[in-house]
């Protein structure tokens, strides 16, 4: 296939081959460069990769929160602890591919499962589209630079949509969300301490 484009310098234009993975090409001075040869990123690339535990500003009545991550072999033990109301169990695991959260009743996690949700695709590439309930997840920007009161970190944006509302996720490799922009109500990362 030939397709011709106007690019200037310092643009970045991403190549979709099909069978054959993605490339993103940017132009500097007359040449086109290669800024990533065959590294197509997964969900599970943006997920911790260690055992941590994350503390945001927002949540619920805006007091903060703080997300567990505690790796057992495989997969995650999740829990998300609100300071001021409540707090939920999980865990965080691979799904053909597919980063699924699976939310449980009880601390031990033998309670019942209530939530079955795909976080990240197998594989992060801008557009790509799921589904989760009645919601549509969409990756609608890719290396987008995020700063929050802990750093600067190069991210994927997540954008969650249905009839009732519209949200966006920025999670960073190697570490999962760093930021959560829901209609305004801004939740950022302020804290990692690992466990």
């Amino acid at each position: 296939i030939s397709r011709e484009i106007s690019l200037e310098k310092g643009d970045r234009y991403l190549i979709e081959l099909n069978d054959y993975g993605q490339q993103v090409f940017r132009i500097d001075s007359n040449e086109i460069s290669i800024i990533y040869d065959d590294k197509i990123l997964s969900g599970k690339d943006y997920m911790p990769n260690k055992s941590l535990e994350l503390e945001y500003t927002g949540g619920f009545e805006n007091e903060g929160f703080i997300e567990t991550y505690n790796y057992m072999d495989g997969y995650y033990k999740y829990r998300n602890e609100q300071f001021a109301a409540f707090s939920y169990n999980g865990i965080i695991s691979l799904i053909n591919g597919a980063v699924v959260l699976t939310e449980i009743d009880s601390p031990d996690l033998d309670g019942i499962s209530k939530l079955h949700a795909v976080l990240l695709p197998e594989q992060v590439k801008l557009h790509e589209k799921w589904m989760n309930n009645e919601s549509i997840l969409e990756i609608t920007a890719v290396d987008v630079l995020i700063e929050v009161p802990y750093g600067k970190y190069k991210c994927i944006e997540v954008t969650t949509t249905n009839d009732d509302y519209s949200y966006t996720k920025y999670y960073a490799q190697g570490l999962g969300v760093v930021k959560v922009d829901f209609s305004g109500m801004i939740e950022e990362l302020i804290d990692i301490r690992i466990k």
